[in-house]
């Protein structure tokens, strides 16, 4: 690994910064701190990546960043000498405030400390660089574009408890400091901060939710990565004042599992396992052919005004195969055959649902006594009856889009948040259309061997 470097813009590409530019700031003060890279950033070909500065293999360290570069509680909080600060630590040791709520305000206490934060340059780059496009700050009319209530309901209620967060919080301080000026905290800036925290901070192997410069700029793909302190198993305490050697336990970030980049070639990070909807709520994008991508629906067995045999036995064959009364099925591409199961189920008749019950040598039936049981084909009518079902409850999400808005991301014209959208709703309704036409060639395969 080598010292940090941005790249000459290609044709077509965006200049490079100059020197008082944010990002070379950020840059400068990175190196001066010790920070090693073997990525280069940003490469502006076109758009903002890291590029392999030459071949990581898996297991090797992508970037090592200095712990004292960290936004984290113990960094900000060792030595406060402002009213905010002191206040913020005692509640901080005292856990009156932890986890993304704390950072969210540590964020803002270093915007408020201007040039006396000892993270100025990383503090000017998250605030110069574009706001993270998180839906949440999307017009009416943008939301709708994705085609998705549920998506829309939830970044509203967000905006409801982050509101609520900051006044509770400001309660509290004030409470606790009654002279403390309040008033440089504004929801404005909360909220700015809450965004920042959601779309770049790494805490699932840190002890503390953190900001990590540089390592945030990575973009995501569903690749294999790690990332860890320096022995940060001697960290006993993580409300404690953490002390180290600076030559170790620093942020280290490595490709693993296999994977590995040549040089030139882009080098991601990975939030995780995501669905469009978590990705656009807290990062502001959404991926084409996510693996985890997935659409809801409402599966039911509907309760009769009077609770017949029938419904009973039905009830319990769904109770032995894993199933309630009512369930969300994740559509995605392996959980087609549970959605199938279920409508198998609910469509039994009652000769049907005694057969499956007591596990006998019934048509296609498992034996299977008190285990659960695994509902594969029961009979030919079930099986009709089961698709048609199935059909019907795919059908209740609107698919006959799909083949203008493919057309639609051809085009160069359709950008920002609209090429979000249209990405968004194109992956929901691929999924659905693939459900759908696996259950047409399913009926098809019948028909003919009924014709034969």
């Amino acid at each position: 690994m080598s010292s940090l470097t941005s790249s000459s813009p290609s044709a077509g590409g965006s200049p490079p910064p100059a020197a008082d530019d944010p990002t070379s700031s950020l840059l400068t003060w990175l190196t001066a701190s010790g920070c090693t890279s073997s990525v280069i950033f940003p490469s502006y070909l076109p758009h903002r990546t890291s590029l392999a500065s030459s071949p990581i293999p898996s297991d090797a360290p992508i970037l090592k960043v200095p712990f004292k570069c960290m936004i984290c509680p113990p960094n900000c909080l060792r030595s406060p000498k402002d009213q905010l600060g002191i206040t913020l630590k005692d509640m901080w040791v005292t856990g009156q405030l932890r986890g993304d709520t704390l950072l969210a305000f540590l964020i803002s206490r270093e915007v408020i400390l201007g040039a006396d934060s000892d993270f100025e340059p990383y503090i000017r780059f998250l605030r110069e660089i574009e706001e993270p496009e998180t839906i949440e700050v999307w017009e009416d009319e943008e939301l709708e574009e994705l085609k998705d209530e549920v998506i829309v309901k939830r970044s509203r209620l967000r905006l409801r408890e982050q509101s609520g967060m900051h006044k509770r919080v400001l309660a509290q301080l004030s409470s606790h400091t009654p002279s403390l000026s309040l008033s440089p905290l504004t929801l404005d800036l909360h909220l700015w901060s809450w965004r920042i925290l959601q779309s770049r901070a790494f805490g699932r192997r840190l002890p503390w939710t953190s900001l990590v410069p540089l390592a945030d700029c990575l973009n995501h793909s569903n690749v294999c990565v790690r990332y860890k302190l320096e022995k940060d198993n001697e960290i006993v305490n993580p409300y404690e004042k953490y002390t180290h050697d600076p030559e170790s336990g620093d942020f280290i970030m490595y490709p693993s599992k296999g994977n590995s980049y040549a040089e030139g070639e882009e080098v991601f990070n990975s939030y995780g396992r995501r669905s469009n909807s978590h990705l656009m709520l807290d990062y502001g994008f959404c991926l084409t052919d996510n693996e985890w991508e997935s659409v809801t629906f409402v599966q039911r067995l509907y309760r009769p005004q009077e609770v017949t045999e029938l419904y009973s036995k039905l009830k319990a064959c769904l109770n032995r195969a894993g199933f309630n009364v009512v369930r969300n099925l994740k559509l995605n591409r392996t959980t087609f055959q549970k959605g199938l199961m279920f409508c198998r189920i609910v469509n039994l008749t009652e000769e049907e649902a005694d057969e499956l019950i007591k596990g006998g040598d019934g048509d296609g039936i498992e034996k299977c006594g008190t285990e659960k049981i695994e509902c594969d084909v029961i009979s030919k009518s079930n099986e009709v009856k089961a698709l048609h079902a199935m059909l019907a409850l795919l059908n209740t999400f609107d698919t006959s889009a799909l083949e203008e808005d493919e057309k639609l991301l051809e085009s160069e014209e359709v950008e920002g948040r609209l090429r979000a959208a249209i990405i968004y709703r194109t992956e929901r309704m691929r999924i659905v259309k693939r459900a759908v036409d696996m259950c047409e060639e399913m009926l098809q395969r019948i028909e003919r061997m009924e014709s034969m």
